[in-house]
């Protein structure tokens, strides 16, 4: 059931449009995040769920209750990208700043901001002052302030971009466990798909002010409901090709003056047609050349990545990205090859 309703929601600032009839339904607890590249209208979506920006039209809904410009009541809060923590008040004065805010008992306070910062492991912290903390410790703090006052709605605007990546990593998981335990419905912004896969339950694709994808992060990663998304949510070979045959287990696709078959059943209603494919670089695999049903090609250049290595393959016509784990094959540069589809791995996205 939702708990967070976005309804119609747009934004201008006079004939500039931020985002556009926006609708969102977030069940309580859930992990939504916003994702999309830099202006696409994600942070002021978020602000405006924190009703700290008016909307142009349409209504925002927690619980039921609408969202008015001037504040979420307290419901919903906003933890910022730089944290804005009190430079002149100590780690235990930051967090308990909300609960005497809106005027709390000392003991209640106490107990509290006690109890928070013990959760967060951040008890050693209480008495330093921002400025004597790391990054990491600072995003801890940030967190501990918005949490103590036990919002129905958490707001965070990329809040690990100022991380270093392994820090990163490790906060993330950390972040996650505190989301589940706690129960909080969270809306997180980043342009890092990354995070959206390992963090979300829901991830919202944003794309020039309108939502592109609403799903899981499976969703949006195996089946990208448009090339964008393909795009924007890790890598994708993008391609046309005419759908010669389907089948109960296999199908047939032309392009580049070439046939080869594909471990899907593509749907009859493709037959014949040209449509635009995607599969993402795991989704293929390298063979010898000549290999019945797979496209030749040469490879054109490769990178160790770690636990994989990828590939870049000419086929003539267009140049395919694949992805092999380390250590299960070296294929020399400049070397004939063949590219297999594995089951499973394409599709249509228009």
């Amino acid at each position: 059931m939702s708990f967070l309703e976005i309804d119609r929601a747009s934004k201008r600032f006079g004939s500039r449009s931020v985002f556009e009839d926006v609708s969102l339904s977030v069940p309580r607890g859930d992990f939504l995040t916003l994702l999309g590249p830099s202006g696409c209208g994600k942070t002021t979506l978020l602000r405006s769920i924190a009703g700290l920006q008016e909307l142009s039209s349409g209504e925002i809904r927690i619980g039921g209750e609408r969202v008015e410009a001037g504040g979420a009541k307290g419901r919903a809060v906003l933890v910022f990208q730089d944290y804005a923590l009190f430079p002149h008040m100590s780690v235990k004065k930051n967090v308990a700043y909300g609960l005497k805010l809106r005027g709390e008992s000392h003991a209640s306070v106490e107990r509290k901001v006690s109890e928070t910062l013990r959760y967060l492991g951040i008890v050693d912290l209480a008495d330093r002052m921002p400025q004597q903390l790391s990054g990491g410790q600072q995003q801890r703090v940030a967190l501990a302030r918005a949490l103590v006052v036990e919002p129905e709605v958490l707001l965070l605007d990329e809040p690990l971009s100022n991380l270093d990546a392994k820090l990163r990593v490790g906060i993330r998981a950390e972040l996650k466990r505190i989301q589940r335990e706690v129960g909080v419905t969270t809306v997180y912004v980043t342009h890092d798909q990354s995070e959206a896969l390992a963090l979300s339950d829901t991830v919202a694709v944003m794309e020039s002010g309108r939502i592109a994808q609403v799903g899981t992060p499976r969703e949006v990663y195996f089946e990208p409901a448009d090339e964008f998304v393909a795009d924007f949510v890790g890598t994708a070979n993008v391609f046309d090709a005419v759908v010669e045959e389907t089948g109960d287990s296999t199908g047939r696709l032309a392009a580049w003056g070439r046939r080869w078959r594909v471990g899907d059943e593509l749907p009859a209603a493709l037959s014949g047609r040209e449509v635009r494919f995607c599969v993402r670089p795991e989704g293929l695999a390298l063979v010898e050349a000549g290999t019945d049903g797979a496209i030749p090609g040469v490879v054109e250049s490769k990178m160790f990545e770690g636990g994989h290595v990828r590939y870049w393959v000419n086929t003539g016509a267009q140049t395919f990205i694949v992805d092999e784990p380390a250590g299960a094959s070296d294929h020399a540069l400049r070397s004939e090859i063949a590219i297999k589809f594995m089951r499973g791995a394409l599709h249509a996205i228009g």
